[in-house]
């Protein structure tokens, strides 16, 4: 009997240990099937990669919830946690659960690769610093020696992708120098040769490429070589190098994913060596070969630029710049494309100007133009040659509102031979015009009826066999002829009440020789406001477009062409023509070597009177106060409106003078409802009465965010610092979540496509971390931001402006399921850069 037990109980173990390995083996080839998957041309996974990384999850969580003391329970863990940063959506939970692994299974093989994939979690959440030091700190612990180079080469790899050369080809040789025998080795070799083309530096770079080819290396890592050897020459202008070069390998290269990358390389050689014909031909090969794909965006982006650079045929670059993105709307050309078109339109616009297009838009066209010419293509004669139109433009001007203001008096003083009639007697004329042709058609009609009467009663005596009842009754036409004469009389009336009007309006019976008053107050509408606009671009040339052409040439005078004479003849005539014009200070500064600040004295002054009033709130409110009156009471003032926001602000909540304050705050809403600070008022003062707060909003969250400070500190006394012993108890702490492992809600995950790092105020620094977390909306715009992390709420605070900034200037990529654009959220790391 006891054996029989012994025997069953090994027979239910044994079934035990199979049913959890088997939902790890399934987890194993979703994870393996989703590894398998392509992944899209931005690197992230596609939909049947994401719902496998799911079902896999999903398993390990049943390995992980009801095997949790298995063998396999840090295998489970570490997939999920390997799921998690594959799926590219979530990367804080991937490093909550590697750190889950290395806490709870420290003797498990996988702790060294999961600080690894902590360290990459980090980096791709936009934590570099972090994911820096965990490399560094990886890379010099003794435990971890055998995969010192995999630490190493993502610190190189990281590196090269921030720009930061120098570090990622100090990594990149320690790597080449000291572990020639590892896995890492061959690609250290061919990235050290990547990072040198990447700064620019061809001739370094293949120096290191022509050793590879000396190499024992792999046949494709030599045809790598090749192709970057072939691509430096073209940069170093080598083109009939880079093209033989080019030429060899398309015979050789047997991936068919590469040649046309090469043809790119051949295009652009030809087009440098004056084959244009052939080059676009090639290019246009590649777009039909590649549809759809970054590859065909940048060969549109080059076709673009032979039009453009090469050709000179404006219209035909602009196709091609729009084709980027239709293309691809993921290449990295989109916004030069986008720029460089713009420019292409403008140079069209320059030599054939349109019709209806604006001075002030004009003239802007001309500074993009400018621009282009000095920081794109190099050419400062030619931007110089811009500027000099833009300076000269002026007399256009000057000449154009003369022509206004001559065809004004014209109008004003107009002869004779046009007549300005008032519109009712215009309205009256052409009613009874009107009337008198339906008269006369009516009377037409009934002279018609009559004659066919009389006509009848002809052929009846003529015919003998026609019946009597035929004939109209002579009562009838009787009728007929007294109608006729009815109408004849009314339309006589309606021809004297004419005439009547032609003798006091004669040029009423001529279109060409009257106007009416409307008319005429239109045209003076028209003309007055065409002067009044070119009367204010004209201001503005004199203002700003003029003094600000004038600076721009004596930088290029001074630091392009070492010019100092023409520099200062310029300058003269600046200070001649625009004293007191802030680009004239700033010319100043330049020439002196000195920090250059568009801005007058002036309105430097107004800066630090708005600032030394604001530095004394904390310890002499009333003073700050007597301060920001004497700004408050000149509306010329920089800060006029501010200093009266502020006013009030400090009355109210400081001094507790509420009188003052509604004076204040009833200023600004009287004179700019719409402004920012009249919608800030309106959330504590409706106009008349106070809300009732206790203490300046911003300050009631600054306690707040204090509170929950101590309350988190006084939880955290609570709990042991350490967890001295993992005991099987302690696993009992869930590893685990639903969330983590529930249907994704996409197939494609939101993307950011462009994005701005939030501006750190003067003076402030960012301690700790900030975590959004957005809403993308189907649409791509910005729906809910919630704030993970917080680093200092309130108006003003990191949050605000890191949530400002997102809403403002990012620009995301919708997530997709089945074909269709779809809500989603995303979690982001915000990085602030200083000012």
């Amino acid at each position: 009997m006891k054996s029989k037990f012994i025997s069953l109980l090994v027979f239910i173990l044994i079934l035990s240990s199979c049913a959890y390995y088997n939902t790890f083996y399934n987890a194993k080839k979703f994870f393996k099937a989703a590894q398998d998957q392509p992944l899209r041309e931005n690197g992230k996974p596609n939909s049947t990669a994401i719902q496998n990384y799911t079902k896999a999850m999903k398993k390990c969580g049943l390995v992980l919830t009801n095997y949790k003391n298995s063998k396999y329970a840090d295998d489970a863990l570490f997939m999920l946690a390997q799921c998690l940063f594959y799926k590219s959506t979530n990367y804080s939970q991937s490093i909550e659960k590697f750190k889950d692994l290395i806490k709870f299974y420290p003797e498990s093989e996988f702790v060294p690769e999961s600080h690894l994939y902590i360290a990459k979690a980090n980096y791709l959440f936009n934590n570099k610093q972090e994911a820096y030091k965990i490399l560094k700190d990886y890379s010099l612990n003794p435990d971890f020696k055998d995969s010192h180079p995999q630490a190493i080469l993502l610190l190189a790899n990281y590196h090269l992708t921030d720009k930061d050369y120098l570090e990622a080809e100090y990594y990149f040789q320690k790597i080449i120098d000291e572990y020639q025998k590892s896995d890492e080795y061959e690609s250290a070799f061919l990235a050290l040769g990547k990072s040198y083309h990447n700064s620019k530096k061809y001739e370094k770079s293949n120096e290191v490429f022509f050793s590879l080819l000396e190499s024992k290396l792999p046949r494709s890592l030599k045809f790598d070589a090749r192709y970057y050897i072939a691509y430096n020459y073209l940069l170093l202008e080598q083109y009939e190098e880079a093209l033989e070069y080019a030429a060899n390998l398309i015979k050789k290269e047997y991936r068919e994913d590469k040649i046309s990358k090469i043809q790119l390389i051949k295009a652009r050689c030809l087009a440098n060596l004056d084959q244009t014909d052939d080059a676009i031909t090639l290019l246009d090969m590649i777009m039909q070969d590649n549809p759809k794909s970054l590859l065909a965006a940048e060969a549109a982006f080059y076709t673009a630029e032979i039009y453009f650079k090469i050709i000179h045929d404006y219209t035909k670059a602009i196709e091609y710049y729009n084709r980027v993105s239709k293309e691809n709307r993921d290449s990295e050309f989109i916004e030069t494309a986008i720029s460089k078109g713009v420019v292409a339109s403008q140079i069209i616009q320059y030599y054939e100007p349109s019709q209806d297009i604006t001075p002030e838009e004009l003239v802007n066209q001309q500074f993009r133009l400018a621009e282009f010419y000095l920081e794109t293509l190099e050419m400062p004669d030619s931007a110089l040659f811009v500027y000099d139109n833009i300076i000269s433009y002026k007399n256009k001007l000057l000449a154009d509102i003369d022509s206004l203001n001559l065809e004004l008096t014209d109008l004003q003083t107009s002869d004779d031979s046009t007549a300005v009639i008032p519109d009712s007697v215009i309205v009256l004329y052409n009613d009874l015009i009107g009337q008198k042709n339906n008269l006369d058609s009516e009377i037409d009609f009934l002279t018609n009826q009559i004659t066919k009467s009389s006509q009848q009663d002809s052929l009846l005596k003529s015919d003998s066999l026609k019946i009597e009842s035929q004939k109209m009754p002579e009562e009838d036409i009787l009728n007929l002829i007294e109608q006729k004469n009815e109408t004849s009389a009314v339309c006589d009336s309606l021809a004297e009440r004419i005439d009547s009007l032609l003798i006091s309006y004669p040029h009423l019976q001529a279109d060409s020789l009257y106007i009416s008053e409307s008319q005429k107050s239109n045209q003076y509408e028209q003309l007055n406001l065409k002067i009044s606009q070119a009367e204010e671009v004209l201001e503005k040339y004199e203002n700003e477009f003029i003094p600000f052409a004038h600076f721009v040439k004596i930088w290029i005078y001074k630091l392009v062409y070492n010019d100092s004479l023409k520099a200062d003849e310029i300058l003269n005539l600046l200070k001649e023509d625009f004293s007191q014009n802030k680009y004239t200070h700033a010319a100043v500064s330049l020439l002196n070597d000195e920090e250059v600040e568009f801005i007058t004295p002036e309105e430097k002054q107004e800066i630090l009177d708005y600032q030394n009033a604001l530095d004394l709130l904390a310890n002499e409110p009333e003073e700050t106060v007597r301060k920001l009156t004497i700004i408050a009471e000149n509306p010329e003032h920089k800060f006029y409106e501010q200093a009266i926001y502020t006013l009030g602000y400090v009355n109210y909540f400081i001094l507790s003078d509420s009188i003052s304050a509604k004076s204040n705050f009833d200023k600004i809403l009287e004179e700019n409802d719409a402004s920012q600070y009249s919608n800030n008022i309106k959330t504590f003062y409706d106009g008349g009465n106070f809300k009732r707060l206790q203490h300046l909003p911003y300050l009631e969250e600054l306690a707040e965010a204090e509170k929950a400070k101590e309350l988190e500190e006084a939880e955290a006394e609570e709990k042991p610092d350490e967890i001295e012993e993992i005991t099987e108890e302690s696993k009992e702490i869930p590893i685990i979540d639903e969330e983590d492992v529930k249907e994704p809600e996409y197939d494609i995950p939101p993307e950011i496509i462009k994005k701005e790092n939030p501006k750190l105020p003067e003076g402030m620094q960012k301690k700790g971390e900030l975590i959004l977390k957005v809403e993308v909306l189907d649409n791509g715009k910005t729906g809910d931001i919630k704030v993970q992390k917080s680093l200092m709420s309130g108006p003003g605070g990191l949050d605000e402006i890191a949530v400002e900034t997102v809403e403002q200037k990012w620009k995301f990529k919708p997530a997709e399921k089945k074909g269709k654009t779809v809500k989603s959220w995303l979690e982001i790391l915000i990085e602030f850069e200083e000012k």
